[in-house]
């Protein structure tokens, strides 16, 4: 008797969170320590760094900084994934947001947020250098191409975090008037929330989601101008995609959101996109 009010009693307390079972395995309240490896690019005369850390053995959750500055977005990452494991990914370059790099004696400018495309390559060096040779092209092409290829194949949302300054670009920029108005296919304007904390994404369920969950939350237009933004790239894809826009130093707000979008991978997995619209046509 005494034996099986033990087992029953072990059995108990392997339910209990944040136990550690016989397996070494720690339930409810695991903490993931981050394992991080940086990976370079030659860009020109420059090595660009690309830190690649890994929480756990999860791939399905993916999350990638493209601007060094943007730091808010990156802490909030970070205390997301170490209670729910994933990968995020981050270019280093010395806390600036535009990258800098010398090609046979001209020194070149670019957003990487807009090397996803050869058009937003050719607008940025434009917009930043004042010039785009076809060989800096290449270049920041052949950089985009690095960076896409450490987003693993099982990644079922890929995750952008950015952070902006109050009253600039934020999800009115989206409405009627607005600047890029017509690169949104439906917008959603919260009642209560800052729209400066938003939600873009390519994906009509997870709008939806967001929607109802009383965010600022913007569908992005299937024909939006190629910017060379990674939000353009996977929405010519047909892939799912978000980026989560918080205003500078709001911690909190951009963590809550990016739990809002881990708890929808796991409703996505394993859905397909033809289904998903299947489902949300008659929604939107």
């Amino acid at each position: 008797m005494l034996k099986m009010l033990l087992i029953s009693f072990l059995l108990c307390m392997l339910h209990l969170p944040g136990y550690i079972s016989m397996a070494g395995v720690v339930t409810g309240s695991e903490r993931y320590a981050g394992n991080e490896r940086t990976y370079h690019y030659t860009l020109g005369q420059r090595s660009v760094p690309l830190k690649v850390t890994a929480y756990g053995n999860r791939k399905d959750v993916v999350m990638i900084s493209l601007h060094d500055d943007e730091t808010t977005g990156v802490e909030a990452a970070r205390a997301v994934l170490e209670r729910t494991g994933g990968i995020l990914l981050s270019i280093g370059n010395n806390n600036q947001r535009n990258i800098t790099f010398t090609q046979r004696g001209i020194t070149y400018r670019f957003d990487p947020n807009r090397m996803f495309t050869k058009t937003g390559i050719k607008a940025t060096l434009q917009e930043y250098s004042k010039q785009s040779t076809k060989s800096a092209i290449n270049a920041i092409h052949g950089f985009s191409n690095f960076v896409l290829n450490q987003v693993p194949s099982g990644a079922v949302v890929l995750i952008a975090l950015h952070n902006n300054d109050d009253a600039g670009f934020s999800a009115l920029t989206y409405m009627k008037g607005g600047e890029c108005e017509k690169d949104a296919a439906a917008v959603h304007q919260s009642d209560t929330r800052d729209p400066d904390n938003f939600f873009l994404t390519t994906d009509k369920l997870f709008f939806r989601k967001v929607r109802t969950s009383g965010y600022n939350a913007i569908l992005q237009h299937h024909k939006a101008k190629d910017d060379g933004s990674l939000s353009v790239f996977y929405g010519k894809k047909n892939r799912r995609y978000v980026n989560i826009e918080a205003e500078t130093a709001n911690v909190a707000e951009q963590k809550e959101m990016i739990e809002t979008a881990v708890s929808f991978i796991r409703e996505a997995k394993g859905r397909s996109r033809k289904a998903a619209r299947r489902q949300m046509d008659k929604t939107i």
